[in-house]
């Protein structure tokens, strides 16, 4: 009996052994399961066909499509305004006036310039002819004097009478007119080839500084613009625009020089008609004073050729420079009076179109200064709208003339379909970074008015059916587009290019194809509780245990990875 009992209590504790052996082992294996990191549990998306729509968001100012503000092209006293605030008018109407009479005293005084100036050159052109005639008649005459002492030398022979010698004189005296009519129709020909020129020269002088000026413009506003008013259509591309202004100032100064060399020769060629002419006159008095001793008859003769001589000796020998500078004369003469003409005409401005008077900064008798961006009157076209808004520098790329937009103004929920019409080259103001941006409607709002605000969203490029991921899944990191792609337990980095970007989708243009993983976010990763903390971890995924990008661990940081748009 005692025996039994001894074996039954050594069973017991076997089994209380063996029990706790169990839980113990137990115990190990629960604590080794618990103490075990989970692996990582990625949220991916399917490389797909998707529409990309990328949108750019900004708040416009709604605008008449039409407007002008019109002002004095030249400084006077303001003599007439007939329109009024909210007054309609048409195109061509008189907008104001003013008092006219400097400017018609300015225009009585240019046109007296310009005959004075021809006058001027109509008595010089008559002088170098006139002293060549004269220089011509003194040559003949001398040739008739030296005929006249052969008829005289012989006085012992009745026969021979002056009519011999006349009629000797009267033969060369043919051949001497003959000559001096060729030489005077050289001096006057000589003129008008040198007038004309001197006329191109001065014409193609005054294409030249247009042509400078248009281009010092061009070229100012291509780097620095200004802008002057609501532009309707789309711009002209400046920068094509100055070179081509460039150029023509090139031909212009080409074909001056050309003129000015030509002009050169001609005054040289008229000043030598004029010294030869001068010289046959100076030979011809030599030959009247040794003939003036023969006899009665000859002294008469000579008498008459000396007060020609004489006569030709005062009329003054005109240059080819003198000459020129005259006709340069009228020239100028003349563009004042174009000058004065034109600012007659300035002195009443009417409206451009027919519109609505928006503004009057005019009143009778203020003085008005030409150019004034004050004392103006501005029409409006009523019945068109568009839209302006301002563009940062870093968005100014993605917009381009005839993309399509939605405008929804205040106190409306309708869109309004229209284009943008106009880019602008350059920021606004010096020193800023905002763009100028217009838009133009599909369709013509005639109940909307301008001047209030309104949302704008400009589609900057769409895709049918791209090649694309969710825009939750690219990172970025400088210039370099990426998307996590799984890579068994952990994850690696796959650089893309990317085309549209838009709210849900963006378009990837190479480095995946269809049907491949990407990576959206990673379960397992705690919320961190600061809120910018929580939105960088949002905007790189906080992906942990993965290889970042060129082969960097990413472990749990936060941010490591880059920045993501759409986060």
């Amino acid at each position: 009996m005692r025996k039994r009992g001894r074996t039954r209590k050594a069973g017991a504790l076997a089994a209380a052994g063996i029990t706790a052996t169990v839980l113990a082992a137990g115990g190990a294996a629960t604590a080794y399961a618990t103490s075990r990191t989970p692996p990582p549990s990625y949220v991916t998306a399917a490389v797909g066909s998707h529409p990309v729509v990328q949108t750019l968001q900004a708040t416009g100012t709604t605008e008449p499509s039409t407007s002008a503000t019109v002002s004095f092209a030249v400084s006077g006293t303001v003599a007439t305004v007939p329109v009024h605030l909210g007054d309609k008018v048409t195109k061509g109407q008189v907008l104001a006036t003013l008092d006219t009479t400097s400017l018609k005293y300015a225009l009585a005084t240019a046109e007296a310039q310009v005959a004075n100036a021809n006058l001027t050159l109509t008595q010089a052109e008559s002088g170098q002819v006139s002293a060549t005639s004269t220089a011509t008649s003194a040559k003949t005459s001398s040739t008739g004097t030296g005929s006249t002492p052969g008829s005289g030398s012989a006085p012992t022979s009745s026969k021979t009478s002056a009519g011999t010698g006349s009629t000797t004189g009267t033969a060369k005296s043919s051949g001497s007119t003959t000559s001096g009519s060729g030489s005077t129709a050289a001096v006057a020909a000589a003129q008008k080839r040198l007038v004309a020129t001197v006329r191109q020269t001065d014409s193609a002088l005054a294409s030249a500084k247009t042509d400078l000026a248009t281009a010092t413009t061009l070229c100012l506003t291509q780097t620095s613009p200004t802008p002057t008013g609501t532009p309707t259509g789309t711009p002209t591309d400046t920068a094509t625009t100055c070179a081509q202004a460039q150029q023509s100032v090139l031909l212009d100064e080409s074909q001056l020089f050309t003129l000015q060399q030509g002009m050169a020769g001609q005054e040289t060629a008229l000043n030598n008609l004029l010294a030869s002419h001068a010289t046959s006159t100076g030979t011809a008095a030599a030959g009247k004073s040794a003939a003036a001793t023969s006899s009665a008859a000859t002294a008469a003769v000579t008498a008459t050729h000396s007060s020609t001589v004489s006569a030709s000796s005062t009329t003054p020998a005109v240059s080819a420079a003198q000459l020129a500078a005259d006709q340069a004369a009228i020239d100028a003469a003349k563009a004042s009076l174009v000058v004065a003409q034109q600012q007659l005409s300035e002195a009443t401005i009417v409206s451009p179109f027919t519109g609505v008077v928006s503004s009057v900064g005019l009143t009778v008798g203020q003085q008005a200064t030409a150019g004034s961006a004050t004392t103006t009157v501005d029409v409006i076209d009523p019945t068109g709208h568009g839209v302006t808004l301002s563009v940062d520098v870093t968005k100014i790329p993605q917009i381009k003339v005839g993309q399509k937009a939605t405008v929804v103004p205040d106190g409306s929920a309708t869109p309004l379909a229209a284009t943008v019409s106009y880019v602008a080259a350059a920021p606004a103001t010096t020193g800023s970074t905002a763009y100028t941006v217009q838009l133009a409607f599909v369709s013509n709002p005639t109940t909307l008015r301008y001047g209030i605000q309104a949302a704008v969203t400009i589609t900057t490029g769409q895709a049918a059916n791209a090649l694309a991921v969710p825009t939750s899944a690219v990172n970025h990191r400088g210039t370099l587009a990426y998307v996590l792609v799984p890579n068994g337990s952990t994850t690696k980095a796959q650089i893309i290019t990317v085309g549209a970007v838009g709210a849900v989708y963006t378009q990837v243009t190479q480095g995946l194809n269809a049907g491949q993983k990407v990576v959206l976010a990673n379960p397992n990763q705690a919320i961190p509780t600061s809120t910018i903390t929580g939105r960088i971890a949002r905007i790189t995924g906080g992906v942990t245990n993965t290889t970042g990008l060129l082969g960097a661990s990413t472990g749990s940081t936060a941010g490591a990875p880059g920045t993501r748009p759409g986060g």
